[in-house]
């Protein structure tokens, strides 16, 4: 609560742009003094010599006094105007002094830290620190403090400030110190100043950590985990210093991370700080639905947090559960979170999984913006073409206006995925190559083109393509995969195919497309156990259906007509569009 003194300065501040309608000031020179608040009536005058404030009775005479403390306030927002800053935080530190009031006293530190005087910002900051009753009050207090630059004003004033902390306070202190200098801008200089800090508290936890934290950044891991470990042996319940330890740990050993705050929650859990940490572990290490499941409980627990509403969202779409996402990203929706066009898209992702396509496609028009503007009206069409509507899929992306260069790529993608749903290979080819001429050296657009090409059975476009794009990339993995399996695919030239596909593979080893790619060349070359390994370790990564039909061409080949059987029938039930599988029931089996 603001005291009623303060509140009435800012009654009358709205004139400080008028300084002559002001007590009738006009071309006042404000200048440095270190008296503090005027002591009597006769120091307060007009410029014509008349005293402004004698008043007679008592009443009157403290009246006075609070109009001294309102002229005074007024003048020192007027010399920091001009750049006086040693005076105003001068004249605030007498009025907060003399009425005890935190507010001002805040406003001087501020006029302290800009003038750069170390003195009066340790002066005021002391002061402050006397008021001080709880830990909300010490980050309102440092917020104010580390709006400065000047880092050796900041370190020798917390010196002074830490001296006379409450034991109590201490430990919080020194958080907020660590994360001060953890964003600060000249951040090896600001690590540098933990030692002076630190070294009269050698057995503060705080004082451990605020060195845990320096020793991090210093990338001195091992030496940054002993101390953090001091500081939990003194206080096995300090939050931060578990999740730096964690966090440490994490670097070689995400499991053991994992453990270590699981059980930390176990003993406390009510510190969500740490559940944080602990769900964002869990996704560190993949294990996305129990990392779902923390920011549920932390979105609920913290119903107007919109950080943690989007999470769970995001996570329960990762793990296929799209009525969980739906019902967390639409809170973090009304929550009024940053990522609203983002957010409206995977709605309509989530609508569509679910099989809302009108609601689906509500959604996707909703996105105006963003980096999924494109990617929402692509959607958007696709729903139409689903819908049997292709001339109004069409025509929706016709109309859709790239806002830039990288939107104008994506619509021409969009566009040429759509004719090659509906068969239009040629036109599909035609509208990338012309986009491709446009940017000849774009490794998306030559990607897209070389595989458009294949659908028109131009090898040969899609061979000069590809072998262009690995001279301008040669870690482009995709490439190497696509040339390798269109030529294992639709030539005999297996040797070669073979050599493309391994160099796919040992650029990204788990890719599920290279290595249902290898298993394909190596069926192709009758090399029938290497070509079953790598289907079925293809399939167990992601159960695709073009995956499925290759794994079960290679058992149908190998005699086990069951079990190919079987593969097709259960991935065409999962997804019923799939030609490719129902060519192969009717070409295998008979079935229509």
């Amino acid at each position: 609560m603001k005291s009623q003194l303060f509140l009435a300065f800012f009654t009358v501040i709205g004139v400080l742009s008028q300084p002559a309608l002001v007590f009738g000031i006009e071309n006042t020179v404000v200048s440095a003094n270190d008296t503090g608040i005027a002591q009597t009536q006769e120091e307060v005058v007009s410029p014509s010599g008349e005293n402004l404030f004698q008043q007679p009775s008592i009443y009157a005479r403290e009246r006075t006094k609070r109009y001294q403390a309102i002229y005074q306030y007024i003048l020192a927002e007027l010399a920091a105007q001009q750049g006086d800053f040693k005076f105003a935080a001068t004249t605030l530190r007498g009025i907060a002094f003399h009425y005890r009031d935190s507010d001002l006293g805040k406003r001087g530190l501020e006029f302290a830290i800009a003038g750069e005087n170390e003195e009066l910002s340790a002066e005021l900051s002391i002061f402050l620190l006397d008021q001080i009753e709880d830990k909300i009050a010490i980050d309102d207090l440092l917020s104010v403090f580390f709006t400065g630059k000047n880092l050796n004003l900041i370190s020798y004033t917390l010196v002074r400030i830490l001296e006379v902390t409450p034991e109590n306070l201490l430990d919080g202190m020194f958080v907020q110190i660590a994360s001060f200098y953890e964003r600060h801008p000249k951040r090896d200089q600001a690590w540098s100043h933990v030692e002076k800090l630190v070294e009269p508290f050698a057995k503060s936890s705080g004082a451990n950590f605020l060195s845990a934290k320096a020793e991090e950044w210093r990338k001195n891991y091992t030496l940054s985990l002993e101390i953090i470990e001091l500081a939990l042996k003194a206080r096995p319940d300090f939050a931060q210093a578990i999740v730096l330890k964690a966090s440490l740990i994490a670097r070689d050993n995400v499991q053991l991370a994992i453990e270590i705050l699981d059980d930390y929650l176990h003993d406390y859990p009510l510190k969500d700080p740490v559940r944080v940490a602990y769900a964002r572990t869990l996704f560190l290490g993949e294990k996305y639905l129990l990392s779902r499941d923390q920011f549920v409980v932390l979105s609920e627990k913290h119903a107007r947090n919109s950080y943690y509403a989007y999470s769970a969202g995001v996570l329960s779409a990762e793990v296929k559960d799209y009525h969980f996402a739906d019902k967390y990203l639409e809170r973090a929706l009304f929550l009024d979170h940053h990522l609203k066009e983002n957010i409206r898209f995977k709605l309509g992702m989530v609508n569509e999984a679910l099989g809302r396509n009108k609601i689906a496609k509500d959604w996707f028009s909703s996105v105006d913006g963003g980096v999924d503007y494109i990617l929402a009206r692509s959607h958007q069409a696709l729903i139409l073409q689903k819908e049997g509507k292709p001339e109004q899929a069409i025509a929706l992306l016709n109309k859709t206006k790239p806002r830039n260069g990288q939107q104008e790529i994506q619509l021409v993608q969009a566009k040429a995925h759509l004719l090659r749903i509906n068969g239009d290979y040629q036109e599909s080819y035609d509208i990338l190559n012309g986009a491709l001429k446009v940017r000849p050296k774009h490794q998306d657009l030559l990607y897209e083109v070389a595989l458009a090409a294949e659908k028109i059975n131009r090898l040969d476009f899609l061979e000069e393509h590809l072998k262009y794009l690995i001279r301008l990339n040669p870690r482009h993995a995709q490439a190497y995969n696509a040339l390798g399996y269109t030529l294992a695919d639709r030539t005999d030239r297996f040797s070669e195919a073979l050599k493309y596909i391994e160099t796919a593979l040992s650029l990204e080893p788990e890719d599920p497309y290279i290595l249902d790619s290898m298993g394909w060349v190596c069926f192709k070359m009758r090399k029938l156990e290497c070509g079953k390994k790598y289907l079925k370790m293809a399939y167990e990564t992601r159960p695709d259906p073009e995956i499925a039909a290759h794994l079960g061409e290679l058992l149908w080949f190998q005699g086990d007509e069951k079990a190919a059987e079987k593969l097709w029938t259960d991935a065409l039930n999962a997804n019923p569009n799939s030609q490719e599988l129902q060519f192969l029931l009717r070409k295998y089996l008979d079935r229509n």
